[in-house]
Order: C-alpha cells, then sequence, then structure tokens
C-alpha cells in the first residue's frame, strides 16, 4: 500500500515516535543532481523556495553546516560576506560599467530612470564593498553578470570550497543521506 502525505503527518505526530527524512541519492535524476551540485559549490540555490533543486540543497547545506542562499532572480549575483575585498572592488567595476551601459541605452533616455539607475549604482558598489554583509546584485547585462559570477566563486574560500565537495561526495555514494529528523 502506498502512503500519502497525510499517512506520513500523521505518523509523524505519534507520541514516542521520530520519523527520518532520507534522501537517495541515486535515485536524483540528473537534472536535479547537477542543480544541487552547482547550488552546494556556488553557495546559491536558484530557482526560490519551491524548486526541488534548492530545496534539497538547502536541506543538505543546513545538516552539514554550509551557508547557502536562496535566489529566485536570475538577473542577480549573490556575493559573500567573506569575499576577499580585491574581487568585492573588481566586482564593484563591473557593476559601475552594467549601470553605465544602461544610463547610454537609447532605449531609455528619461531623467527620472538614469537617476534611478545612478542611485541604484551608489547603493549596490556601497553593499559590495561592505565586507561585514553578504548582498544579492543585480545586473543588466548577461556577460557582466557572468563575469561577475565567476569571481563571485572565486571569492568563495578554501573552506566552504572543501566542506561542499565532501557533501557533493556523499551525492555519488549509493548510501541514503538522513537528512532530517522529526
Amino acid at each position: 500500500m502506498a502512503h500519502t502525505v497525510w499517512d506520513v503527518a500523521n505518523a509523524a505526530r505519534i507520541p514516542a515516535t521520530t520519523t527520518l527524512v532520507k534522501l537517495y541519492p541515486q535515485r536524483l535524476s540528473k537534472g536535479l543532481k547537477a542543480n544541487i551540485v552547482s547550488a552546494l559549490r556556488s553557495g546559491v540555490a536558484a530557482g526560490g523556495y519551491r524548486a526541488y533543486g534548492a530545496i534539497i540543497a538547502k536541506k543538505l547545506a543546513d545538516k552539514f553546516g554550509l551557508e547557502i542562499e536562496s535566489s529566485w532572480n536570475s538577473r542577480s549575483v549573490y556575493v559573500r560576506g567573506h569575499t576577499s575585498e580585491g574581487i568585492r572592488a573588481e566586482i564593484a567595476k563591473l557593476i559601475q560599467a552594467d549601470a553605465s551601459a544602461e544610463i547610454l541605452n537609447p532605449t531609455y533616455e528619461f531623467p527620472s530612470y538614469i537617476n534611478d539607475v545612478k542611485s541604484i549604482l551608489a547603493r549596490q558598489v556601497k553593499r559590495v564593498m561592505t565586507l561585514e554583509t553578504s548582498s544579492h546584485i543585480d545586473f543588466y547585462d548577461s556577460a557582466l553578470r557572468k563575469k561577475a559570477r565567476s569571481l563571485a566563486q572565486i571569492g568563495t574560500s578554501f573552506e566552504y570550497a572543501a566542506r561542499a565537495e565532501k557533501i557533493i561526495a556523499l551525492l555519488d555514494k549509493e548510501d541514503p543521506i538522513t537528512i532530517e529528523t522529526f
């Protein structure tokens, strides 16, 4: 007999019992596994809060003490708080180039739009250069966004990358991974 979500929820509420949630890595599709691996390596779970890859990556990251951020906006780049100052300066230059290209775009000649882009530019550069915080930065130009993403990934610490690779190695094994206990 197949169990429904209702059956599982009722079983979880029975006194003096625990419920284990296990992930069977061999049952993951190639696309879903690639999404999880990408999220763990980059530290950004794309697709928002309802995407299965993002959900699984967040659960694995929480279990193994890894910092991971959800991103539902494909235009944004996530810059971590522990990114080096030099890489942050390079990303700030890309933000300035992106805003300059947007201001020079002949489609948007309205003074109010140009002023909005300039104020957004100032806020984003300030956020990137503040080393204690992590921030999402939106880009208009896709080529500059790709460069900023690669710089942000380079800025990932070696400790983070090593912990992420250990979790990714678990996804290649046949053993189930206990994600959560209720």
